[in-house]
């Protein structure tokens, strides 16, 4: 990696950080280097499984981290909550593909959906949650409008609008109002990251 253009790199997603962390292998040697260099960009860590050596790790190159267990609250909204058909609503296409693998044994009738699908699978998949062959959908804003579906009654917010540092309110309100429709009712969960994200909505 060129020094020079290592400044401009805000944000390093690190996926898989139990394995890309393991200093015994070869990738993890290739990852210190990395953080070391990127020390001044914000990091964000993704594992089903968070070891006491890649905690401490994590402590050393991001002292200030915040540990958010969004995969259990997910889960925990499924075990308490009686669920027709759900959407689960994220920032971005990485974060629909980490969704899809970190809740694969645990949702398996499930549609994936962001802005890079080819069109004829988009349709694939928007029939199946029409047709409830597909129980829950995992999707970025691409998903807002002209689909009511009645056993839609539970919207989570793994990742809420907010687009540098300003709610997207009107976004917010096409999410939530999936749920609930034709005079049902509906629940919405919402994840947030800190006060900020609570004091936006």
């Amino acid at each position: 990696m060129d020094n020079k253009k290592a400044p401009t790199v805000k944000i390093i997603v690190i996926d898989e950080a139990d394995a890309v962390l393991n200093l015994d292998s070869s990738m993890g040697s290739n990852a210190y280097v990395i953080l070391k260099i990127l020390e001044k960009s914000q990091k964000i860590y993704f594992s089903a499984t968070f070891y006491p050596q890649i905690k401490k790790v994590i402590a050393d190159y991001s002292p200030k981290a915040i540990c958010i267990k969004k995969m259990k609250a997910i889960k925990s909204s499924y075990e308490y909550l009686r669920v027709g058909q759900s959407i689960i609503f994220v920032a971005t296409k990485h974060m629909v593909e980490v969704l899809r693998k970190e809740l694969g044994a645990d949702l398996h009738e499930k549609a994936c959906l962001h802005g890079d699908i080819k069109r004829q699978h988009k349709k694939k998949l928007e029939h199946d949650f029409r047709t409830a062959k597909a129980l829950t959908l995992i999707s970025t804003n691409k998903f807002l409008r002209g689909m009511d579906i009645s056993q839609v009654n539970l919207i989570i917010n793994f990742d809420l609008p907010i687009v540098k540092g300003i709610p997207k309110v009107e976004t917010y309100i096409h999410r939530v109002g999936r749920s609930g429709r034709f005079d049902r009712s509906g629940v919405r969960v919402d994840l947030v990251n800190d006060s900020n994200d609570f004091n936006a909505f």
